[in-house]
């Protein structure tokens, strides 16, 4: 079967995880057990990346919960202001979109994604963000529907992402998914499924 469509995560792939250390330097900064904050983020921010309440609004809730004397605008730009794109990733998505549409699938919400969108949207055919789809993975129902719009089946399909649970839920369908560990070893199950460079 011909590879019509690969999709790329985006942080831990193609750049950083900036929340881990942000959070972790907040959580110094206030005193919080870092696991706490971490959890509390990570559990209110889903709810923005399926863009039910906007970022700003996620940090709102943040700070009144631990009680933090910050500006949310502010600490949205912090954030993102740590988040570093791999040049090497992004220059293979490059290679790879002249032979096969490739897109990349991100979890963000709206105001967290506007500060970075721009350094990486020539890389990709096209950039699909979980606010926008309204699904968030490891859900199935954002590989469906990128799937349907580039008109192609599960089996003519490649997703890369760290995430195991991620990989696990787009194998499910019948998507031929890479856990990504390192460039090298990505371009070795690349051509495992005959996609060469």
């Amino acid at each position: 079967m011909t590879i019509k469509l690969i999709i790329f995560d985006m942080s831990d792939v193609c750049s950083n995880s900036e929340d881990p250390p942000f959070i972790e330097k907040l959580a110094k900064k206030y005193n919080i057990n870092p696991e706490t904050l971490e959890n509390r983020f990570n559990e209110t921010i889903a709810i923005a990346e399926v863009d039910k309440i906007s970022g700003t609004e996620a940090w709102e809730r943040l700070i009144k919960e631990f009680n933090l004397k910050e500006n949310p605008e502010e600490l949205i730009r912090n954030d993102m202001e740590s988040k570093e794109f791999y040049p090497e990733m992004l220059e293979l998505t490059n290679n790879l979109r002249k032979k096969i549409p490739t897109v990349c699938f991100t979890n963000y919400n709206k105001d967290h994604w506007d500060k970075v969108h721009d350094k990486v949207k020539d890389y990709f055919d096209e950039v699909f963000v979980s606010y926008q789809l309204k699904t968030r993975k490891p859900s199935q129902e954002g590989f469906k529907i990128i799937m349907k719009k580039y008109d192609v089946k599960p089996e003519e399909t490649i997703f890369i992402d760290d995430s195991i649970k991620n990989v696990e839920q787009a194998a499910e369908i019948g998507i031929k998914a890479i856990q990504f560990k390192n460039k090298e070893q990505l371009l070795e199950e690349l051509e495992g499924v005959g996609v060469k460079l």
